[in-house]
C-alpha cells in the first residue's frame, strides 16, 4: 500500500495485515507476484518485509516474494527475508529473459541449495516470459528438497505432484480454472 506521495504506507500496510489475521487468515504473503513487487525498489521490498514481520509478529506463517531478475539478486533478497524472520519465500520464474527450461531449473536448484528458507516456486509463464515447468520438473525440485511447494497459474497434474512414493506431500496452489 502506498500513500498519496507514492511512498510505502507502513501504517496502512500494518493495519491491513493485522485485519487479515484478525479475520482468520491462516497465512500472509507480501511482495508477491501480482505486479506489486516489480514496482518496488530493492530498499522498498526490504522495508515491506520488515513491516510485514513486525505486523504479523509470528501469529501466522509469513511468506514473502523474493523473486528477482537474476538468481544472485533473488538469493540476496531471500537471505534478507530469512534473517528478518519470515517462514518462506515465493519465487517467480526468472522474468523477461526468456530462459530455457534447463536454465529455469538451474535457477531454482541454485536457490534451493543456498536459501535458508523453504521456497515455493511460482510457475507463472504468462507473466514472466519463461517456459512453464511441467509436473516432472516441479516434482524433481521438490523431491531434491529444493522447493517446498508450487503456485501455478495453469492446471497441473496433481496426481503427479502428490509424490505418492514419499511419506511427505507437496503443497500445490493452482489459480487455473
Amino acid at each position: 500500500m502506498f500513500d498519496s506521495s507514492g511512498e510505502l504506507d507502513e501504517e496502512a500496510t500494518s493495519a491491513h495485515l493485522d485485519r487479515l489475521i484478525s479475520e482468520g487468515a491462516h497465512g500472509i504473503v507480501v511482495g508477491g507476484t501480482s505486479g506489486e513487487f516489480i514496482s518496488l525498489t530493492d530498499a522498498e521490498r526490504r522495508r515491506l518485509i520488515d513491516v510485514a514481520v513486525r505486523a504479523v509478529a509470528g501469529r501466522v506463517p509469513l511468506i514473502v516474494g523474493t523473486g528477482c531478475f537474476s538468481t544472485a539478486e533473488t538469493l540476496r533478497l531471500t537471505d534478507y527475508a530469512a534473517v528478518a524472520g519470515v517462514e518462506g519465500a515465493i519465487i517467480i520464474l526468472p522474468y523477461y529473459q526468456r530462459p530455457s527450461e534447463a536454465e529455469v531449473l538451474t535457477h531454482f536448484r541454485t536457490i534451493g541449495r543456498q536459501a535458508r528458507l523453504p521456497i515455493m516456486v511460482y510457475n507463472n509463464p504468462a507473466n514472466s516470459a519463461a517456459p512453464s515447468l511441467g509436473t516432472q520438473s516441479l516434482r524433481s525440485l521438490y523431491e531434491a528438497g529444493w522447493a517446498s511447494g508450487v503456485k501455478s497459474t495453469f492446471q497441473l497434474s496433481i496426481r503427479c505432484m502428490s509424490c505418492e512414493q514419499s511419506s511427505t506431500t507437496v503443497s500445490v496452489f493452482s489459480t487455473a480454472a
